[in-house]
């Protein structure tokens, strides 16, 4: 079995930062993020619950948004192994 190591993180620890949400989703339809790798209906759900519904709010994010994003979700790296932002 091979064990998935938690990558190096992108931040030092406590400099996570929340990426700003929206209230709802611009033009009152979110963008479909399941098209993103990774990203499941649920997790979609879950970005959708913190504001996040389009794909240019997560193409902006900075290391300490990803960082928060991916202890929040408990993704251990996926957000940059899966490469979400590109």
């Amino acid at each position: 079995d091979e064990v998935e190591e938690a990558p190096a993180p992108l931040v030092a620890t406590g400099q996570e930062v929340r990426p700003q949400g929206l209230a709802a989703p611009r033009g009152g339809a979110p963008d479909d993020l399941t098209l993103i790798d990774g990203v499941s209906p649920q997790k979609q759900s879950t970005l959708n619950s913190i504001g996040v519904y389009h794909f240019d709010q997560i193409a902006a994010w900075s290391p300490g948004n990803v960082a928060w994003v991916d202890q929040y979700l408990r993704l251990r790296g996926r957000i940059v192994r899966e490469r979400w932002v590109e």
